[in-house]
């Protein structure tokens, strides 16, 4: 039986086969967003084999880019139960991978950024 497991922690991109205390098994899950999910995270692997499906990566250009992310997580139904696989990330990124290249670009620009402000105060 093969069976998809997404993890509930760490980035919440990565699709392992062993379930442990930490994963969420979206067999068991048959909503329409766990579905969602689930061919959300097939895209990065169909796009290997499948040259006409365009993955759009996207560096981030302003720290104001975080402004899709939920303001209060506690409160959205689809972070509680998905977390980084939640509707508003979803919504944003074609896949895992690109939602990874632009966590990894964002944090780049932040921290950019924190160094410019130390500089800047530290007179």
């Amino acid at each position: 039986m093969n069976k998809k497991i997404l993890p509930r922690t760490g980035t919440g991109i990565d699709i392992s086969l062993e379930a442990g205390k930490d994963a969420w098994n979206l067999d068991l899950d048959q909503s329409s967003e766990a579905l969602e999910i689930e061919a959300w995270n097939q895209k990065d692997i169909e796009a290997e084999f499948d040259k006409d499906i365009n993955i759009q990566f996207k560096e981030a250009k302003d720290i104001r880019e975080i402004s899709f992310l939920c303001d209060k997580p506690q409160n959205c139904e689809s972070n509680k139960q998905y977390s980084e696989c939640c509707r508003c990330i979803r919504e944003h990124f074609d896949s895992p991978n690109a939602y990874s290249h632009w966590q990894n670009s964002i944090k780049q620009l932040m921290e950019k950024e924190v160094k410019h402000f130390i500089r800047k105060h530290k007179k």
